[in-house]
């Protein structure tokens, strides 16, 4: 788990390093894969305001983690 961890960060640190925005990416490109999950810069669009939608990628792999973790638990979060 933290060796997934450790590589999503390593990737939002090289994203966020290497642009100055999200303007010059496409929705489908990928930001972070998590247990071979992708975070789509488009799921980033939707979530954050393009401007500042990368500060937020190590959030989105925290919550992707957190999500994969309950699906593992078979826990029932509904209510």
């Amino acid at each position: 788990m933290k060796k997934v961890l450790c590589i999503g960060i390593f990737l939002g640190t090289t994203v966020l390093t290497s642009c100055s925005g999200l303007s010059t990416y496409e929705d489908h490109e990928v930001a972070a894969i998590v247990n071979n999950h992708e975070i789509t810069i488009g799921d980033l669009r939707f979530l954050y305001p393009d401007d500042s939608a990368l500060d937020y990628l190590d959030s989105a792999i925290q919550v992707e983690l957190i999500k994969q973790e309950v699906r593992e638990m078979d826990l029932d979060i509904s209510a």
